[in-house]
């Protein structure tokens, strides 16, 4: 019915009816032209039939064209309705391309807790500090993955994940990182840099069990509110062999990627504090 209606307008407007008045008595002229040198060509009764016919047909021409006229108008618009609607979807396969979200055992950050239950396990152990809540899982390759959610709108805030130290747990959440394999030489080489620390943490610490940490947190290209953090660690045993021949060149080809974290930048903020320190060549990264 639209298609009909805008026809219609076309017709009943005054300028463009006389334009198109003109043009179709053009039309009619040619054709009257053609007929008459025909006629000459031809035997007499032979014309006579012919214009006998035309005499018809000059009853229905006005008509008949109006009639392809509409048609060639509906044709139009529905090409133009079938473009508009390719446009309207267009936008809706980019938005599915771009909003792809980081995920770590199948989780984001600002999740709903009920996403959790994608583990297919019950937390081995859940503890409350403030307005939050860790539980941590044991996963089926062995590794472990803790979770902090805010208690009043049970929303994600951090996920982390360490190695079990079995090899089929090895393989991280992201290409081409490997817990127990990926040096911390070849991670600033993978990212171009060596990302920033929060200050409130040591360059280098040493853990309960007396294994030297380092941790490297970048922040996610289009989207600032997260941060991936990557936990490096040398086992006690060869940190002690290390220091005793005194080596420290190359000590980035001794640290082993150990755990990863992925949080959100404002709880980070509030755990470890807002000052950092950045590499001179930071830049976010993008780990899609």
């Amino acid at each position: 019915m639209k298609s009909i209606n805008a026809a219609f307008n076309v017709l009943s407007d005054p300028s463009k009816r006389a334009q198109y008045d003109l043009w179709l008595d053009g039309q009619q002229a040619s054709t009257e032209h053609r007929k008459t040198n025909h006629g000459e060509n031809t035997k007499s009764k032979a014309y006579s039939f012919v214009r006998v016919n035309f005499v018809s047909l000059r009853r229905y021409w006005k008509p008949l064209v109006v009639s392809i006229f509409i048609i060639f108008l509906i044709y139009q618009n529905n090409r133009s309705n079938k473009g508009q609607q390719i446009e309207s979807v267009a936008p809706k396969v980019v938005s599915k391309i771009t909003d792809k979200k980081i995920k770590m055992s199948g989780i984001s950050i600002d999740d709903d807790i009920i996403k959790l239950n994608l583990i297919g396990s019950v937390p081995k152990a859940q503890e409350s500090t403030g307005r939050y809540v860790i539980v941590k899982y044991l996963l089926a390759d062995r590794n472990e993955l803790h979770a902090t959610y805010l208690r009043d709108v049970e929303k994600i805030v951090y996920l982390e994940t360490d190695w079990g130290k079995s090899q089929s747990g090895s393989p991280s959440d992201f290409k081409n990182f490997n817990y127990g394999l990926t040096t911390l030489h070849e991670l600033q080489q993978a990212l171009g840099n060596n990302g920033f620390r929060y200050k409130q943490r040591p360059p280098v610490y040493v853990s309960d069990a007396g294994d030297l940490i380092t941790m490297n947190s970048f922040e996610i290209k289009n989207n600032k509110n997260l941060v991936v953090t990557f936990g490096f660690k040398i086992p006690r045993q060869r940190a002690e062999e290390l220091r005793a021949i005194k080596r420290y060149e190359g000590i980035g080809d001794e640290f082993k990627l150990d755990a990863i974290i992925l949080a959100d930048r404002k709880y980070l903020d509030e755990i470890w504090g807002k000052e950092k320190e950045y590499d001179s060549s930071y830049s976010p990264i993008d780990l899609n």
